[in-house]
């Protein structure tokens, strides 16, 4: 079999397991980039949530703080300063209402957090290995088969041993 395919942005002609190849190629770089978006993402949410939980422990001081600033901005400095938050967290905890600091918000912050460890692992580990970037194709190649796959409509029906040319012109 043969088939003239892009690769690299160049038509190419390849066989079978030339297209496999080249297939299982794109789809590593294409786990492989999305687990490093995934894993950044995670990361700085993992951040924002560390900061949030930091603060509702401290939560009359960091309202005091807010309001004594002049501003938005100030008082994102003068937590960063006096609580060591990031920029980042600073900003998360001016923009959170004071009804998400309930214990019933804090349990949810806290279940986040553990949630967000394990999935930060699980991408670490995925990254590590090529193992694990195949585990992940073969995963999602599974999924679209169960999915998409149905089963073989056409039927053969005999064997025919050998086709003469009689055989190939229409009636």
């Amino acid at each position: 079999v043969n088939m003239l395919a892009l690769l690299k942005g160049k038509p190419k002609v390849m066989n079978l397991k030339q297209i496999i190849e080249a297939y299982v190629e794109h789809r590593k770089g294409v786990v492989t980039k999305r687990s490093k978006f995934e894993l950044q993402k995670a990361e700085e949410r993992l951040e924002v949530v560390e900061g949030l939980i930091k603060a509702i422990k401290q939560i009359d001081e960091i309202i005091a703080i807010i309001k004594k600033s002049s501003g938005a901005t100030e008082a994102g400095e003068n937590l960063q300063k006096k609580f060591e938050f990031s920029k980042r967290q600073a900003q998360a905890i001016l923009e959170t209402r004071l009804q998400q600091l309930t214990s019933l918000e804090q349990d949810k912050l806290k279940k986040e957090l553990e949630e967000l460890k394990v999935k930060i692992e699980e991408l670490k580990k995925i990254l590590s290995s090529v193992q694990e970037i195949l585990s992940v194709i073969k995963k999602e190649v599974n999924d679209i088969k169960r999915q998409f796959g149905d089963e073989r409509r056409s039927q053969i029906l005999q064997r025919i041993s050998e086709i003469s040319e009689k055989d190939l012109v229409e009636k």
